[in-house]
């Protein structure tokens, strides 16, 4: 269950303490083409771009937006479950979709993200977290880009 947390954490930053958040666009359920509708994310998605940038007490310490280099497979299945697949390992978790807001649920913790575009071949998701301890302040901005494998 980690291997899935930590290639999110690698790519896209996984959301750490959420409850807190919410979606400027959690409103636009009355838009026709707005709401993400479940069985449209149910399939197999290769990563192949992402976008990182990492702030520490505001500072950037690391960004790049660059080809996905490595192997991320994530499958979502109609039972409600998330397949992550790297190189050399395969973990699973549980998920949710609800209008735009992705969670995903871990033995340990739970992920949200933000669809930003499904269709038929292509899936986008973003993520942000922002951590303040004893004055130090981290934050994470991920956007990621998959491509429908089947």
């Amino acid at each position: 269950m980690k291997k899935i947390r930590n290639y999110f954490v690698l790519m896209m930053v996984a959301l750490m303490s959420v409850a807190s958040f919410t979606s400027c666009n959690g409103d636009d359920d009355d838009e026709p083409d707005s709401p993400v509708s479940n069985s449209k994310i149910v399939g197999t998605w290769k990563c192949v771009h992402e976008k990182f940038i990492c702030k520490e007490n505001g500072k950037i310490v690391e960004q790049y937006d660059e080809p996905y280099e490595g192997i991320l497979i994530w499958e979502f299945t109609s039972n409600g479950k998330i397949i992550g697949t790297d190189a050399s390992d395969i973990d699973t978790a549980v998920y949710t979709l609800s209008g735009d807001k992705l969670t995903i649920t871990y033995e340990d913790g739970v992920d949200v993200m933000y669809v930003k575009k499904l269709d038929s071949k292509t899936l986008e998701v973003e993520a942000t977290f922002k951590e303040t301890d004893n004055g130090y302040t981290h934050e994470d901005y991920s956007y990621a880009i998959f491509e429908r494998l089947k």
